[in-house]
């Protein structure tokens, strides 16, 4: 089992969401050492600083963040793998203003969206159906060291 830790925003402005994801991961630590679990460590991935690693609502990750933390996995479960690190485009110069009007656009189109769901106790996922309701076999390479896949029998029990 890979348990994922929250990763450290390093933002003075999230300060009381950095130290409630701190805490959370310190209880995923006790959980993962007391059933055997591997951490996979978001919050020691210091490339997640990176706002290229971020989708454009900042709460998502980007290509470039799935990739990143995909390599960290692996190597966290010692398995070889050909993942390099990718080189993304440089962050475009801006200045101060351009970065505010940035971030008003993000928070009219992001947070504030967001912020008024939770007002109506909605989520985004409403009214949305599983890509896939009923549980099923994995495939792809490299299961077979990891997962032992239960026979159509056993998967009715």
């Amino acid at each position: 089992v890979v348990l994922f830790n929250g990763p450290d925003t390093g933002s003075s402005v999230l300060g009381r969401v950095r130290s409630k994801v701190a805490i959370y991961n310190e209880n995923l630590r006790t959980v993962a050492a007391r059933h055997d679990a591997i951490i996979a460590d978001m919050w020691s991935l210091k490339q997640l600083n990176d706002p290229r690693m971020w989708d454009e609502d900042r709460l998502h990750f980007s290509p470039l963040g799935h990739h990143t933390i995909a390599a960290m996995v692996l190597d966290s479960l010692n398995v070889s793998h050909t993942l390099e690190p990718l080189l993304p485009k440089p962050l475009p110069v801006r200045t101060w203003r351009e970065a505010r009007t940035e971030d008003l656009v993000w928070a009219r189109t992001h947070f504030v969206p967001w912020v008024v769901r939770r007002l109506r106790n909605r989520s985004s996922g409403d009214g949305i159906t599983a890509k896939r309701p009923t549980p099923g076999p994995v495939f792809g390479p490299g299961v077979g060291r990891f997962a032992v896949m239960p026979s159509p029998e056993e998967r009715l029990r």
